[in-house]
């Protein structure tokens, strides 16, 4: 019998699940500052932090309160706290690029609209904007920054997160050779 036929397109799927009560007590912690600034990239904590800090003082304030059905939705900055898991699936969408945390933004449609036309400073644009957030992969090495699809899901204590990542390609549009699974499973039914 023949061996299997190595996927035909050069795609690759990262998905990761996030206990966000997990993330909040890291952030209340004594190392909830270190955690933050490994995390997001310098341009993450500019438009991040009075978010950070909002989220911090809402679960301070709603301690009392809580349930076991976890985090409110309508919880300021709640959706920011998913994207924890976003930048853990671009991770693994990408492992040929063997990628740091600030290495992979995670922008809303404004600040990507932001990041490639210019118009109002990143700080004052609103945070939950309409659309999917994307991931902006920076692999560095001299190569151009690159737009990776991202979609989080939230329910209860838990975010989910999914990114389509990709094989690399050579200018000639052949995939690279010696990265990745593909190229090695194409190398042994050549």
């Amino acid at each position: 019998m023949p061996p299997p036929l190595p996927f035909p397109y050069p795609l690759r799927v990262g998905t990761d699940l996030c206990r966000i009560p997990r993330i909040l007590r890291i952030l209340q912690g004594k190392n909830g500052s270190r955690f933050i600034h490994r995390i997001l990239a310098p341009e993450e904590l500019v438009r991040v932090r009075p978010v950070i800090r909002a989220v911090l003082d809402d679960a301070a304030n709603s301690a009392a309160k809580a349930t076991a059905a976890g985090p409110r939705k309508s919880d300021s900055g709640f959706d920011n706290l998913c994207r924890w898991a976003a930048k853990e699936a671009a991770f693994k969408a990408h492992p040929h690029l063997r990628l740091g945390f600030h290495d992979v933004l995670i922008l809303s449609p404004a600040e990507m609209e932001e990041q490639t036309t210019g118009g109002r400073p990143l700080w004052q644009q609103a945070w939950h904007a309409k659309g999917a957030p994307v991931a902006v992969i920076k692999p560095g090495e001299g190569r151009r920054d690159q737009i990776a699809m991202v979609s989080i899901s939230h329910d209860g204590n838990y975010a989910s997160a999914v990114s389509i990542g990709f094989e690399p390609v050579q200018e000639g549009g052949d995939r690279e050779q010696g990265r990745g699974w593909f190229s090695r499973l194409s190398r042994l039914w050549s």
